[in-house]
């Protein structure tokens, strides 16, 4: 058995509230906490096998809540700056969960982070760093899920959930007010999801799921978009409705620059290929693809171009080009 703590704490009104519970050997508990500057509050509780948690707020008016019930946990806190607030649960307490691992750093003033790892084998890493960012990671499949979040900038918002196995999300986000929604659930196992977002009021929504029998599962959906601009929105959809074989492997890639662009995807099948490219203005895309093996393939490069894809069935192609103030196309 072992448990340890160590709280070392300097300058005006800190607090910390630290608890070490196990009632099962062998039991390995160690806490560090080390708080500097004034008025930073951290709450630590450790219950279950072998948890290790090292918190470090340095400035003022931070908050720290650490939460592991688990076994094998590992958990690093450090908030530089004013009034960050941290929020993370490691474990659950009704049944059994390992090896998970978090490392949240949060620089500025103003940002939050809430992270939920009820879980095994989750690997979590967020770091915000400028004011009101703000960020949850939702981790609840059973095996290794991995979710990293890094936003520079202010007004920034990322959400990350995970209840799907084997799960990868990476979002990035440098700029000022930008929104990013990764889910990745029900039978959307191997998934990986990669937003990359830069400038100002660019949004993204990424959902990979995959329905109960007999429809699914929908192993190995890939999605990445990339934003850069202004105002700029993305809407990517994947699944499989269609039944065997497990891997789905539909890949979406989504390219917007410029300002005010659109574009929804949305695939349902296997092998399923899709790109778009937007740059310019105020331009729209949809592309809706079901089967298998089908490819679609969107460049709008002017001022208010709109296309619209549908593909339904098995190796259809279809490449769209527009630049220019053009009229709205028919579906292909």
């Amino acid at each position: 058995n072992r448990s340890s703590a160590v709280v070392f704490q300097t300058g005006t009104d800190n607090q910390s509230d630290l608890n070490q519970l196990s009632d099962t050997n062998p039991a390995r508990l160690e806490a560090t906490v080390s708080q500097y500057g004034s008025t930073n509050v951290s709450t630590l509780n450790q219950s279950g096998q072998d948890n290790d948690a090292t918190v470090i707020q340095d400035g003022t008016s931070n908050s720290s809540t650490l939460t592991q019930q688990g076994n094998l946990a590992t958990a690093t806190i450090d908030q530089e700056g004013t009034s960050n607030r941290s929020f993370a649960t490691q474990g659950a307490p009704n049944r059994l969960t390992g090896s998970q691992t978090l490392d949240v750093s949060q620089n500025g003033v103003e940002n939050e982070s809430v992270v939920t790892q009820f879980g095994s084998l989750g690997d979590a890493v967020v770091n915000q760093d400028g004011e009101d960012n703000f960020s949850t990671v939702s981790q609840g499949g059973l095996d290794n899920d991995v979710a990293s979040i890094d936003q520079i900038g202010n007004n920034n918002a990322s959400s990350v959930s995970q209840s799907a196995n084997f799960g990868f999300a990476d979002v990035d986000q440098n700029g000022d007010e930008l929104a990013s929604t990764v889910v990745q659930q029900g039978r959307a196992n191997f998934a990986s999801a990669t937003i990359d977002q830069v400038g100002e009021r660019n949004t993204s929504f990424v959902t990979q799921d995959a329905p109960p029998p007999p429809a699914g599962p929908a192993f190995n959906l890939v999605a990445l978009v990339q934003q850069s601009g202004s105002d700029n929105e993305s809407v990517v959809s994947q699944t499989n409705t269609q039944g065997e074989p497990q891997s789905s492997a539909n890949n979406a890639f989504v390219d917007q620059s410029g300002t005010g662009n659109f574009s929804d995807l949305f695939q349902d099948g296997h092998g399923n290929d899709a790109d778009v490219m937007q740059s310019g203005e105020g331009n729209e895309s949809l592309v809706e693809q079901f089967g298998t093996g089908n490819s679609a393939t969107v460049n709008q490069m002017g001022f208010g171009d709109q296309s619209t894809v549908f593909q339904s069935g098995t190796g259809n192609s279809a490449s769209v080009t527009q630049s220019g103030s053009a009229p709205a196309s028919g579906p292909l």
